[in-house]
């Protein structure tokens, strides 16, 4: 297989991972498999085991109307409905989750269109060519690779660490063959990528898959609700590097500033402008770039030395509509535009706040239980 038809796949798996976070599948590793292809619409999942009691079959008949051992999909082309019919009647398909990588093998087959574009796959195998055969075969089994073992996801749950087999075989729950071909996959991914030396994903399909894994947590340092992404290196209310997460502790809600549909604030902070709900990033009476960004410092970092009217630099190109409420670059830890013109209130005083209203409300729930009554 070519490297474009690779290429081709991988946006395939991820508009089908986008479309099944937007059907309301829960993600996360290890890939919700069923879920996922029960997202496909029309589509069905069925067992062996189901489908021999349901029609009182054997497992030798099953196999003879499936025509495998291990997994099939069987599409109508008149109605759009699909069945995927997977072997959980062998204990070491189960066992082994190699099930797992059949049933992913046969979305693979129905996203992308196979049973569409091929009038073969409709009908028996032995009407299809051996070259045909294979081609389809590898690309089924190049989107179930990248559908189960999804690298930007893997680098998250790791926090960046270069993992092993085992590692990988029990969170992703591959089988032991998968596992080993998929890790010499990571890894040299992991050592091209500039993943090891920069601590962010240069791949925008990486990017974007870390994105759709991702849950949120909770910054130790400031309790800010963040989304766990390996690319964000500081907290973008505290500014902490290497800051840790915490799924367990109470959230802190960090009030941000109130933007339009464009994500610019109603009022330019440099020139007064009122007149900012205009397509663009920019203000167009002084240039200012108004979406939050982070900032290229002066000298000492002194607001007052900036030029009223000199558009505000960022610093990094990541940094692109940054969160309303981010204090600091999440990918360089620099100030934010926001927070450069004393738009956001300090993350220290919410904090403070947060604490003094805790402690007013447990002062009134100790006073209503003193009541005699």
């Amino acid at each position: 297989m070519n490297s474009q038809r690779k290429a081709e796949i991988k946006e395939s798996v991820l508009s089908f991972v986008k479309h099944c976070k937007k059907s309301g599948v829960n993600l996360g590793l290890p890939v919700p498999v069923k879920a996922m292809a029960k997202a496909i619409p029309g589509c069905r999942v069925i067992p062996y085991s189901v489908h021999c009691k349901r029609y009182q079959l054997t497992r030798k008949q099953m196999i003879e109307y499936t025509q495998t051992d291990d997994a099939c999909a069987d599409y109508d082309i008149n109605t759009g409905r699909a069945l995927i019919f997977y072997n959980d009647l062998d204990l070491n398909k189960t066992k082994s989750n190699r099930y797992r990588w059949n049933i992913a093998h046969e979305i693979g087959h129905l996203w992308l269109k196979h049973h569409i574009k091929y009038e073969e796959c409709r009908l028996f195998r032995s009407t299809m060519s051996d070259e045909l055969y294979n081609q389809l075969e590898d690309e089924a089994d190049t989107f179930a690779a990248y559908l189960l073992v999804p690298h930007g996801a893997v680098a998250v749950l790791s926090r960046g660490q270069l993992i092993n087999q085992e590692w990988l075989r029990q969170k992703c729950c591959i089988s032991n063959p998968a596992a080993y071909q998929r890790i010499a996959c990571y890894q040299q991914w992991y050592n091209t990528s500039g993943l090891r030396k920069t601590h962010k994903f240069a791949d925008s399909y990486d990017l974007q898959m870390a994105r759709l894994f991702s849950h949120y947590l909770t910054c130790k340092t400031c309790k800010n609700k963040v989304v766990s992404r390996y690319s964000w290196v500081y907290c973008p209310i505290c500014g902490e590097s290497r800051f840790f997460y915490d799924k367990g502790e109470r959230a802190v809600i960090y009030p941000g500033v109130k933007v339009n549909e464009f994500n610019k604030p109603y009022v330019c902070p440099i020139c007064q402008n009122e007149e900012t709900f205009v397509k663009g990033s920019y203000c167009q009476v002084c240039g200012e770039r108004l979406t939050n960004h982070c900032v290229v410092p002066t000298e000492d970092d002194n607001i007052d030395e900036f030029d009223e009217f000199a558009a505000t630099v960022s610093c990094c190109e990541e940094s692109k509509d940054l969160p309303a409420n981010a204090r600091f670059c999440p990918y360089c830890g620099r100030e934010t535009f926001f927070n450069l013109y004393d738009l956001l209130p300090k993350w220290t005083d919410v904090i403070e706040e947060e604490r003094r209203m805790t402690q007013s409300n447990d002062a009134e729930i100790l006073a209503e239980n003193d009541l005699p009554f």
